[in-house]
C-alpha cells in the first residue's frame, strides 16, 4: 500500500509559496538532491524557480554547486530567464567553479551565461582559482574569461593564487600567466570525473509519477493536517520517488546503493576548503 497519507496535503499548490524556515520551497531541496522527476514535477505545477533562500540561493544556484547536472538542464530548459537572475553574491556559475563541477560549468555557458559577471568575490575564475580548480580555470580561460577583473579587494584571480604554497595553486597561476602570454603551458592533469549516466525510469516508478502528478492537481488540503509542508519537505530533500511511495524513511531504507540521497547524506553545500579559510 502506497504511503502518501502524509503528504497529501501538501501536494496541493497553495496560492502563495510554502517556505521552511531558511525559505527554502519544495524545489530547493528536490535540485539540491538531485530528485529530477521531482523538480520535473513540481515545474509542471508552476512552482516559481527565481524565488530564494536566506542565503539568496535559488534553486539552479542549489544544484549548480552540488553539480546535479541533470537538474542544472532540466531547469534552463524550462526557465532559460535564470541565467538573469543573478546577484552581487554569486551565481550558479560561480558555485559550480567554487566547487569544480566542469560539466556543470560546460552546461551554463553553452546556455549563455554571462562568463565576465562580477560579484562581491570577483568572477567564476577567481572562484575556481580560489579552491584549487584546475581543470575548470583551464574551460574558462579557453572561454575567453577576463582574466583583469578584480574582487572587492582589488585583487585579480592571478593575484589570489600567486603566494599560494600548494602545487595546484602554482599550476593555476601558470595557467593564467601562459594564457596571458599566448603560450599556456601544458600541464599533467587527472580526466575529471565523469558524471554517473542517469537511470530510465521504470514502469513502476513512471506510475508513481503519474499518481503524484494526480494526487498535485486533484485533491484539497485536509483540516486535520497540522503541518502539510514540513511533510513535502522532508519527501523532497531526503525521498526519492522510490522511496516516497514506499512507505521507506529515506533512501537508505529503500535497498538502493545508487540512490540519490544516500550518496548526499553527508555532504556540505561548500567545499572544506571554504570552511578551513
Amino acid at each position: 500500500m502506497l504511503m502518501l497519507t502524509p503528504c497529501l496535503p501538501f501536494l496541493v499548490p497553495p496560492p502563495t509559496p510554502q517556505q521552511n524556515n531558511d525559505n527554502e520551497t519544495p524545489l530547493h531541496c528536490a535540485a539540491q538532491y538531485g530528485h529530477t522527476q521531482v523538480v520535473r514535477l513540481l515545474l509542471e505545477e508552476l512552482t516559481d524557480p527565481t524565488m530564494r533562500n536566506n542565503k539568496f540561493e535559488t534553486p539552479l544556484d542549489l544544484a549548480a554547486l552540488y553539480g546535479r547536472l541533470e537538474v542544472v538542464k532540466l531547469l534552463l530548459t524550462a526557465h532559460p530567464n535564470l541565467l538573469c537572475c543573478n546577484t552581487k553574491k554569486h551565481t550558479p556559475l560561480h558555485l559550480a567553479s567554487r566547487n569544480g563541477h566542469l560539466a556543470v560549468v560546460e552546461v551554463l555557458l553553452a546556455a549563455g551565461m554571462d562568463i565576465n559577471y562580477e560579484t562581491e568575490k570577483g568572477s567564476a575564475l577567481h572562484e575556481a582559482a580560489l579552491f584549487g580548480k584546475t581543470d575548470v580555470v583551464q574551460k574558462l580561460l579557453s572561454a575567453g574569461v577576463n582574466v583583469n577583473m578584480v574582487d572587492d579587494k582589488g585583487l585579480t584571480a592571478l593575484d589570489t593564487v600567486r603566494e599560494m604554497p600548494s602545487q595546484k595553486s602554482r599550476q593555476i597561476a601558470a595557467l593564467i600567466l601562459g594564457h596571458m602570454s599566448g603560450n599556456p603551458p601544458v600541464l599533467d592533469l587527472p580526466p575529471p570525473p565523469v558524471p554517473p549516466p542517469n537511470e530510465s525510469p521504470s514502469p513502476r516508478t513512471k506510475g508513481e509519477l503519474e499518481l503524484v502528478s494526480e494526487l498535485i492537481s486533484g485533491l484539497a488540503p485536509g483540516p486535520e493536517e497540522e503541518s502539510p509542508y514540513e511533510a513535502l519537505f522532508e519527501a523532497t530533500s531526503c525521498h526519492s520517488l522510490d522511496s516516497l511511495a514506499s512507505g521507506k524513511s529515506s533512501d537508505r531504507d529503500s535497498g538502493r546503493p545508487d540512490s540519490e540521497a544516500g550518496k548526499v547524506g553527508l555532504e556540505l553545500p561548500y567545499t572544506t576548503e571554504t570552511h578551513n579559510m
